[in-house]
């Protein structure tokens, strides 16, 4: 009944979907309340890395009868995004879906259940959908093999790129069944294999571009060699890549690494500064350091996609970071430029809303004895006594936890009118504590600051994320300690869910 409902609704737009290149979700959702429907499709014709609802078309639907139906125009074999979220549109659950033009698939979803059977699909290559956000719901376990073949360096690097391979094939080799018994079509395979292939050597050649130790290890001569060979089996020129997971950032990386060899760099770090006056179209401009990399790229046509690409990414994952100047900037730079809608709606929504600098409210106090604060005990004894405490886990580098910065007046003025402390726990590397310390005064975090060393993470990671081995800890995280040192609530609601937030922290730590 689920295949003949969908086929029912893609038959009526088939000639338009056929003459459109449309390809058509719909389905039915079960759910105990509310929630909405957010599609993330490709911009332009490339990945949206932001996830940006470019259409705004946010289905709300109230109960078990209800049905959605999405038709979506693709230029290429695209990724897109289905998140559902609930009616105070907190994130609830998603779906990760590899269409091609003209495709049709049918979605069953169970909104009270936590994992990946929460989803049932049918149609256009449902085994290998469902198989694939099987692998992505663990997303760490899939980048464990790539960690060990890193740490085995300097001795494996000849086959660094065979074993990323290897991987890659272990991976794909789950969809041989499925391919044998035609459940999914060729091409599917063929572009899940570039996908996995693309993430793994993105993480590989970021870390030889990026200070650090394991960078280290390495002569630069024998990094080049790597990334060169890596590139080789992935091409960054593979039009086949403008809709797949990472793809943008694999490709920006590959003007960076251009540019890098051709000033003889050690690291990509010196090419992001944002000091120095650029000429482009022969003009002169003062280039945020974000975007400084783009300067190097000589294709016209691709530097303002891939610099349009890269705003739009900006300007929702870090709001407050850049002001109008970079918008207008960019459009001087290409008055003509084909993101300007895209731009300038996400930075009505994203940017002036959420805009980040106010004025402290309380201090920023540094908790300076980084090796005394090993435990999340001991690190509360540095604050002030008998105070319930919000934990704020985050890092400089992390764009969710920069995100979230944008509600922090409203959340700053409850605590202290609550006579509740702030503390930020940050994730940073020692080796970048000026970076943290900058990043404290630039988004107006008041309340006490410290860098976890490796023991207070592993206690974190046992008594906060109640995890061990390799599992991570995601971050943004939010704790709710109470007066006696307590934690009552180790994975409490984000400043973005403001109102629940408050909520929560009324019965938890206010109740008495």
């Amino acid at each position: 009944m689920k295949t003949i409902s969908c086929a029912i609704l893609f038959s009526f737009l088939f000639f338009q979907s056929y003459t459109q290149n449309h390809s058509v979700i719909c389905g039915k959702v079960k759910s105990g309340g509310k929630y909405l429907i957010n599609f993330y499709e490709p911009i332009n014709g490339f990945y949206n890395l932001a996830f940006f609802d470019s259409t705004k078309q946010n289905s709300s639907l109230t109960n078990t009868a209800d049905s959605f139906y999405k038709s979506i125009s693709l230029v290429n074999p695209s990724f897109v995004n289905v998140y559902f979220r609930d009616q105070n549109e907190k994130f609830i659950t998603r779906t990760d879906l590899l269409l091609f033009p003209g495709d049709s698939l049918h979605l069953d979803i169970n909104l009270d259940v936590d994992n990946p059977t929460a989803f049932s699909y049918e149609g256009s290559n449902a085994s290998g959908q469902k198989l694939f956000n099987e692998i992505n719901y663990q997303p760490y376990d899939k980048f464990v093999p790539i960690f060990d073949a890193l740490d085995k360096l300097p001795g494996n690097k000849e086959k660094l790129a065979e074993e990323i391979e290897d991987v890659v094939s272990i991976l794909i080799k789950r969809f041989d069944t499925l391919q044998t018994e035609a459940k999914v079509s060729s091409q599917y395979i063929q572009y899940m294999q570039i996908s996995f292939r693309t993430l793994f050597s993105y993480i590989v050649i970021d870390k030889f571009l990026r200070p650090g130790k394991k960078r280290e290890i390495l002569s630069k001569l024998e990094r080049d060699e790597i990334i060169d060979t890596l590139y080789k089996g992935q091409p960054p020129t593979d039009k086949r890549l403008s809709g797949l997971y990472l793809a943008p950032f694999y490709i920006n990386q590959y003007y960076n690494y251009l540019a890098y060899k051709k000033y003889n760099l050690n690291s990509i770090k010196p090419l992001k500064d944002g000091s120095k006056v650029y000429k482009i179209r022969n003009r002169q401009f003062l280039i945020p350091e974000d975007f400084v990399p783009f300067t190097y790229i000589k294709n016209s046509k691709e530097q303002e996609d891939l610099w349009g690409l890269e705003m739009v990414g900006a300007l929702s994952w870090f709001p407050g970071k850049y002001d109008e100047r970079a918008l207008l900037q960019y459009d001087s730079i290409f008055p003509n430029n084909r993101w300007k809608a895209v731009l300038k709606k996400q930075f009505e929504t994203k940017y002036t809303l959420k805009n980040i600098g106010y004025n402290l409210q309380s201090p920023v106090v540094f908790i300076d004895s980084f090796k005394n604060y090993n435990t999340i005990n001991t690190l509360l004894s540095a604050l002030p006594k008998e105070k319930p405490v919000f934990v704020d886990l985050w890092a400089s580098w992390c764009g969710p936890c920069i995100a979230a910065f944008g509600y922090n007046k409203q959340l700053d003025s409850f605590l202290l009118k609550n006579n509740i402390e702030k503390l930020y726990i940050s994730f940073d590397d020692e080796t970048d504590s000026a970076k943290w310390r900058t990043a404290t005064h630039k988004y107006s975090l008041g309340g006490y600051h410290i860098i976890a060393n490796n023991l207070l993470k592993e206690d974190i990671k046992k008594t906060i994320y109640h995890s061990s081995g390799n599992k991570g800890m995601g971050i943004p995280r939010y704790v709710l300690i109470n007066k006696k040192g307590e934690i009552v609530v180790d994975d409490a609601d984000s400043p973005e869910d403001f109102i629940l937030l408050m909520e929560q922290i009324n019965k938890t730590l206010l109740k008495d």
